[in-house]
């Protein structure tokens, strides 16, 4: 749809805010609900879909509200574990996130001889 218009920003920017808008639409309905869902958007009944979203969007805010997320940080041992077991299970954006962003580097004095300890070379 968008190679129709590649020459009209105008049109282009909002068919681009139309597919961040309609996967919202969608996705705050179940999996069974989803083609149906699409069904109405289709016939142009799209003011029900957005009610939907809206209300649960407020519903979540409530909730949120009531009960405010706490982080607690992780232990080490949690960190330590968590990479692989996310691994085991092949949820690798998992891993690679733990890894990259929970994880903080601890550099030592005696970091690199403990790790030539761990992988010695030959």
């Amino acid at each position: 749809m968008a190679g129709l218009f590649e020459h009209e920003k105008r049109a282009c920017e909002t068919l681009r805010q139309l597919a961040r808008t309609l996967t919202l639409l969608l996705l705050t309905h179940s999996n069974m609900e989803i083609r149906a869902a699409c069904n109405k958007f289709l016939k142009g009944e799209w003011e029900s879909l957005w009610n939907k979203c809206m209300a649960k969007g407020h519903a979540r805010q409530d909730k949120l509200a009531a009960n405010p997320l706490s982080a607690l940080s992780r232990t080490s041992a949690q960190k330590d574990a968590m990479a692989p077991k996310q691994d085991r299970v092949d949820n690798l954006s998992k891993a690679n996130q733990t890894v990259c962003s929970v994880l903080k580097l601890a550099f030592g004095h005696d970091t690199l001889h403990k790790l030539q300890e761990k992988t010695p070379v030959g």
